[in-house]
């Protein structure tokens, strides 16, 4: 018999993720997926000083999709739903999160795959930046 509920799911995740989100490698030239289970399961792809972050949240059984851009002096963290509404493509509450079953995850990934496609044409050196600050973007500094 099959693992049932949530336990599905966060068996699931890995390969669900990676399986979506394999357009950032074979269609755009990223590295990934990594995966890594330090406090939640993730994967990230990562190029050109931006990292895209797929994660499980397993407390609130969401799907948090972030981008990550290192710059000089800092580093900018912005979700997914803000970029989005950052660029023009969709109100934040679009991109929903809900995980808790295995279509449920399926179906999320499915559209925070859809709206990263969107997004990458932003996803340039000149114009990663602004879209980053317009997303009000997390600003950190320090090694």
């Amino acid at each position: 018999m099959g693992k049932k509920g949530f336990a599905a799911v966060v068996d699931a995740f890995w390969d669900e993720a990676s399986d979506v989100f394999a357009f950032l490698a074979s269609e755009f030239g990223l590295n990934g997926p990594e995966r890594s289970n330090l406090v939640i399961p993730a994967i990230t792809y990562t190029g050109g000083g931006v990292r895209y972050e797929v994660m499980l949240d397993t407390r609130e059984k969401n799907v948090d999709t972030s981008v990550n851009v290192a710059l000089e002096t800092e580093t900018l963290d912005a979700p997914l739903e803000a970029l989005v509404a950052a660029a023009g493509l969709g109100a934040r509450n679009h991109v929903t999160s809900k995980a808790a079953t295995l279509s449920g995850l399926r179906h999320t990934l499915e559209l925070h795959a859809q709206y990263m496609r969107l997004l990458m044409p932003y996803m340039t050196p000149e114009k990663v930046v602004d879209l980053m600050r317009a997303a009000d973007a997390r600003e950190w500094t320090g090694s």
